[in-house]
């Protein structure tokens, strides 16, 4: 396995900076061709069925990395047990979802059919790519996650270019690019990691059972912090149109394309953090020291440079997302802290503050978001889910404090007696 965080880093950094400079002309590609209406669609096809899979994922991947990193379950199982949660799942959760245009009819009035259907039956691809993923992270094979992380955004920008070039670019077209390229990426990916490892995929229910049982705490946290700004587009979708959340989203996509960094450094400390024998405050605290200089500076520039790009080179009516992307880069700060510290909080199976945090903060910004956003605007919505974020860091901080202090009293009393 790869022997220093330093190179694993640098690994993980190089594929996030990869999908980062993917995503970035994808993104161009798409505003300029699709326009705020169309780029509106897309990029609520994209979050539909991003939450989908959220919803199918119960925590499950973090087990992966969590239990092989430790060796504790054969990486056999976890892909033969990957591939069932994810059939249940994602077949569930697809047939589920062919019931929303009849619930939701105003949010999905210019969705089709088709789209519908396509949803239905990508999720459990989609569910299955982000397991596999994951088994190579707890693996630490670092060299193959570039490929795994990175695979799925370059061929879904080389079919959008192939589109583009034959005429036949819309938000539809650009919605089934992105799911043709999990299918061919969950493949190839399968393919490299079975010839590495030359591994007998098994199956074991009580492991699935061990794996849930650790993941399903994270459930709240995965959700909350991966659908992070995406959960009022459905707000914005409902209430406003489809050009009002294609300016919003434009921000809110240029915004979550610097969350790379934060999660690649998290990629990387939590199954550091799972089998680390030394001191694990001193080495969250030095990760913290680092990330939070780093991390502030790229952040400074994109405020000052992002603007100039999105007047300068993309079509006009997206000038009113400079504002949301500005406010947005408070949410994204107090997001990439979480980051460093939640890789911590998992690696010392304390899974539980940040459920509880990340609970308590998602009830805040759907109830938040509901009440305040029709009435207030889309540019309401970037403040409110900014503040949210803000709350979000400072309750897992007090909790974290508070559980250190709980359990150096422990430790100090010793013989048995627990201090609560």
């Amino acid at each position: 396995m790869p022997n220093s965080i330093q190179k694993n880093i640098l690994l993980v950094l190089a594929s996030r900076f990869t999908v980062i400079i993917v995503r970035l002309v994808t993104i161009y590609l798409l505003t300029t061709v699709l326009g705020a209406y169309g780029f509106g669609i897309y990029s609520f096809l994209i979050t539909i069925l991003e939450i989908a899979a959220l919803v199918g994922r119960v925590g499950f991947g973090y087990s992966n990395v969590f239990f092989i990193s430790k060796s504790e379950i054969d990486v056999g199982n976890c892909v033969g047990n990957s591939f069932i949660v994810a059939l249940i799942n994602g077949v569930t959760i697809g047939l589920l979802l062919l019931l929303f245009p009849l619930i939701f009819r105003n949010m999905f009035s210019d969705i089709s059919s088709i789209m519908m259907i396509c949803f239905s039956c990508s999720i459990g691809f989609y569910i299955l790519y982000n397991y596999i993923t994951d088994i190579v992270n707890g693996l630490e094979l670092f060299d193959m996650y570039y490929i795994s992380f990175s695979l799925l955004w370059i061929v879904n920008g080389i079919f959008i270019v192939i589109f583009l070039l034959v005429g036949i670019l819309n938000a539809e077209t650009a919605f089934i690019s992105f799911t043709l390229a999990i299918i061919v990426s969950l493949l190839l990916i399968l393919y490299c990691l079975r010839k590495k490892l030359k591994m007998t995929i098994k199956i074991s229910f009580k492991d699935i059972s061990k794996q849930i049982k650790y993941g399903f705490p994270l459930y709240i946290r995965d959700f909350f912090n991966e659908v992070n700004f995406r959960f009022i587009y459905l707000v914005i979708k409902q209430y406003f149109n489809s050009s009002i959340l294609g300016i919003y989203s434009l921000a809110v996509q240029a915004a979550e394309v610097l969350l790379y960094i934060p999660r690649a450094s998290f990629t990387v400390l939590f199954p550091k953090f799972s089998n680390y024998n030394g001191n694990k405050v001193h080495l969250l605290k030095k990760s913290l020291r680092i990330f939070a200089l780093i991390f502030g500076l790229i952040l400074v520039l994109s405020y000052l440079f992002v603007p100039i790009i999105i007047k300068n080179f993309l079509p006009p009516e997206f000038v009113d997302s400079i504002i949301v992307f500005r406010i947005l880069l408070i949410g994204i700060f107090c997001l990439g802290i979480l980051n460093i510290i939640e890789s911590y909080l998992l690696g010392e199976y304390r899974q539980k503050i940040t459920m509880l945090s990340s609970g308590i903060s998602a009830i805040l910004l759907l109830v938040g978001s509901l009440l305040l956003v029709p009435k207030r605007g889309y540019i309401f919505a970037a403040i409110i889910t900014s503040i949210i974020y803000v709350f979000y860091l400072s309750l897992t901080l007090i909790l974290l404090i508070i559980n250190n202090q709980k359990k150096k009293n422990r430790i100090t009393i010793g013989n048995g007696i627990k201090v609560d």
